[in-house]
């Protein structure tokens, strides 16, 4: 039976873009439900940047040990892809355009790095068993 090498890394990062697309959609009504003060905190410009970090984060490090292994231009692509929305609505675009596009642009970025990370791990699998066998 073989073994299948699954990166940690890149279940992390489904989990922390899946998170940031749900905060990012919920938000709003976790504000009108929420206490003042946990509206402040989740609404806050800080928490989008904190999600959007963490998947960022994540992103980079599934890059470097999963395309120096498998050498995908499509897992790159993807990554790539959700680097650029999620980075530039969290970091870059200003208020006046990161109120109308948010939403869209962390959906479309974090759905990119989710199928990246998914793809990297398939990779990363037969990767290995190609290595067993």
């Amino acid at each position: 039976m073989i073994k299948r090498n699954f990166s940690v890394i890149d279940l992390l990062g489904v989990v922390a873009a899946i998170t940031c697309m749900l905060h990012c959609i919920f938000a709003s009504v976790a504000i009108a439900l929420l206490p003042y003060y946990g509206g402040k905190i989740w609404g806050s410009e800080l928490a989008h940047q904190a999600f959007a970090g963490i998947s960022i984060f994540l992103c980079f490090i599934a890059i470097n040990q999963g395309y120096r292994k498998n050498k995908d231009p499509i897992v790159l692509l993807f990554f790539m892809l959700g680097l650029l929305s999620l980075g530039s609505v969290a970091f870059i675009l200003p208020e006046s355009l990161h109120e109308r596009f948010e939403i869209y642009l962390i959906c479309l970025g974090g759905s990119f790095m989710v199928i990246g990370h998914m793809r990297n791990i398939r990779q990363l699998s037969q990767c290995c068993e190609r290595k067993l066998s």
